[in-house]
């Protein structure tokens, strides 16, 4: 389990950026905006977030899945290109939303979470991965690509297997 998280941590601190990528334009992001007509139309064009709290972790527990943290706070540029491109990406939202208890929350509104997790050291957007019992597994600051989150995420599923 050690190697797994020291794997997940290399992937997403090689993606962990303070800068966009060249001659990115930070759409707004359509997670939010988009309407589906069915719930399976609806599992797989948006993330079921849901909110930081006692609900969340005992559907964590209950269903034996890990948990993905993501804290964000408005106007923050890197929060929104998460947005707009890791958190809108298929297969993302399918990994997420198959297997995790996926769970958004405004940092500053939820500065309790935050010191536990980074250790008062946050910077937006921070993200969290959690076992099923609420065990941080790891965190990490900063804007991670889809790819990379995407890599992180069949990393953690296969070693909760």
């Amino acid at each position: 389990m050690r190697r797994v998280m020291l794997l997940i941590l290399c992937i997403l601190l090689a993606s962990c950026s303070s800068t966009p990528p060249p001659q990115q334009q930070l759409p707004k992001s359509h997670v939010a905006t988009q309407k589906a007509t069915t719930t399976e139309e609806k599992l797989y064009k948006e993330v079921q977030w849901q909110e930081w709290g006692d609900v969340a972790l005992l559907r964590a527990k209950i269903k034996h899945r890990p948990i993905a943290v993501y804290f964000y706070e408005e106007g923050c540029q890197f929060c929104d290109m998460m947005d707009a491109t890791t958190f809108s990406d298929p297969a993302v939202v399918k990994l997420l939303n198959e297997h995790f208890v996926p769970i958004k929350s405004r940092g500053l509104e939820n500065t309790n979470a935050m010191d536990v997790l980074f250790n008062s050291q946050a910077v937006f957007p921070a993200l969290a991965f959690l076992g099923p019992d609420g065990t941080l597994l790891i965190s990490v600051n900063g804007y991670v690509p889809p790819d990379n989150y995407r890599k992180a995420l069949e990393t953690i599923v296969k070693a909760m297997k």
